[in-house]
């Protein structure tokens, strides 16, 4: 069988196809509560993995976010680690992006926060910048999940 998708929606909705499974919530604000949880007036996901395990309640294995690769899953991870340390500038966030980020360790004092660190060059030849990295990944990432689409 092909794969099953949840249809999830407020109110009455068509279930003449077989490959969804539908889902009715009461009302907007019982699916709203349900994207927001717990009770932020903002959709977020702190990971990937989190936004992967969320598609899996509605859509069959998590496609197709779970088609994304496990290398720009690990880059999209560190970008928002990156994000955050940019962001808040606390020392909790600054302490995540070097511990976790990697390659912070090995640069120089003056290359250890995000702004330096994305600057810094990765590869000479062909000479790409960290920064690069991270958009290449996420470009990377954005053509897995329109394949899975297909």
């Amino acid at each position: 069988m092909e794969d099953t998708i949840i249809e999830a929606s407020c109110g009455r909705g068509s279930r003449g196809q077989a490959r969804f499974r539908h889902v009715d919530f009461r009302s907007r604000a019982d699916l709203r509560r349900f994207l927001l949880y717990p009770n932020k007036e903002y959709f977020s996901l702190p990971s990937l993995k989190q936004g992967i395990a969320l598609a899996s309640i509605l859509v069959k294995e998590g496609r197709p976010l779970s088609k994304i690769s496990e290398s720009n899953q690990t880059h999209i991870q560190q970008a928002a680690w990156i994000r955050n340390a940019i962001a808040h500038q606390s020392d909790y966030s600054l302490r995540v992006f070097r511990d976790k980020v990697s390659g912070v360790t090995s640069l120089p004092q003056r290359s250890r926060r995000p702004g330096p660190f994305l600057r810094t060059v990765f590869r000479i030849s062909p000479m790409q910048r960290r920064y690069e990295i991270y958009f290449t990944a996420f470009k990377s990432a954005t053509e897995e999940v329109m394949k899975a689409w297909l």
